[in-house]
């Protein structure tokens, strides 16, 4: 049985920086497949809530590797709930020649997958 995924407000907006970063620094299939791998480690969290790294400061905390730069760190609330908490960039260095408004006119004709809704 799958356990239903809630975001908090911090992990939706880690999750965007980061979309919108590899979008600058890198290029959109990098993006893409950052979606697609936070997707599928998502389902298996839902699926086998104990497979991440518990966390030393809390026993209902733990936490996956996405990319070798991004951890994915989830909170079990209960048996059938589980929040996504956050999601740590240790590679975010912005190039200083990239420019924003091309990734706000790519997120703004974007529909990203629903990860949010993930039951």
């Amino acid at each position: 049985m799958a356990t239903e995924i809630r975001w908090s407000n911090n992990a939706i907006k880690d999750y965007h920086s980061t979309i919108e970063y590899l979008l600058i620094a890198w290029n959109e299939e990098t993006a893409v497949r950052f979606i697609e791998i936070t997707e599928y480690k998502i389902r298996q969290i839902s699926s086998h809530p104990h497979i991440g790294i518990r966390s030393f400061h809390a026993d209902n905390v733990r936490s996956v590797l996405i990319t070798r730069h991004n951890r994915l760190y989830y909170r079990i609330i209960s048996e059938e709930i589980i929040e996504i908490a956050n999601i740590f960039d240790t590679g975010k260095i912005l190039p200083k020649t990239s420019s924003n408004r091309e990734v706000k006119k790519y997120l703004h004709n974007q529909t990203f997958s629903p990860i949010f809704a993930l039951q």
